[in-house]
């Protein structure tokens, strides 16, 4: 994929500035304002919307630790423990030790958390779909990927951040 030149120095201007065309400013309204939309949807089903956030997760990429998840969905790590807590109660989330290191705990999907995920997913995606209706499908596929590569482009950042942290204590 091909690198752009331009820096934000060359696109955001002091003299032109408003928060209200601010990358930061409008990823955060469309995050928060698409959480309000999917959860209303799940809450209208008696459906816990966190729970679901973290059914979906494992789904794709379990085994986590508590602390991994808890980074990943930006949640305190102490009420998404109880979260956890109440979805390994429901036999849908196993804790086991892990393979690697055996202090450490890893989550892990049920068979029956498989199966509640797999039979909620339309809730989400009639509420995602909802907030798409009137863009074209290439409009869709543009946006995402552009999120996509704004996503690695700061996780890039973050990395090297951590590491000048890392180089500075030693």
């Amino acid at each position: 994929m091909p690198r752009h030149n331009l820096t934000v120095a060359s696109y955001y201007k002091v003299e032109a500035f408003t928060p209200e065309r601010s990358l930061g400013y409008l990823v955060r309204r469309c995050s928060v304002m698409l959480t309000d939309l999917v959860e209303d949807a799940f809450s209208e089903r008696g459906v816990p919307f966190t729970q679901w956030l973290v059914l979906m997760k494992l789904r794709r990429e379990a085994p986590l630790s508590i602390g991994q998840l808890a980074r990943e969905l930006g949640h305190d790590q102490g009420a998404l423990t109880r979260v956890v807590d109440a979805l390994v109660e429901n036999g849908m989330v196993d804790r086991r030790r892990s393979a690697l290191d055996r202090r450490s705990v890893e989550l892990q999907l049920t068979f029956r958390g498989d199966r509640y995920v797999e039979g909620r997913l339309p809730i989400a995606l009639e509420a995602l779909n909802s907030a798409l209706e009137g863009f074209a499908p290439e409009e869709v596929d543009a946006l995402t990927h552009l999120l996509g590569r704004l996503l690695n482009r700061l996780k890039e950042l973050k990395e090297e951040r951590d590491s000048e942290r890392r180089g500075e204590s030693a």
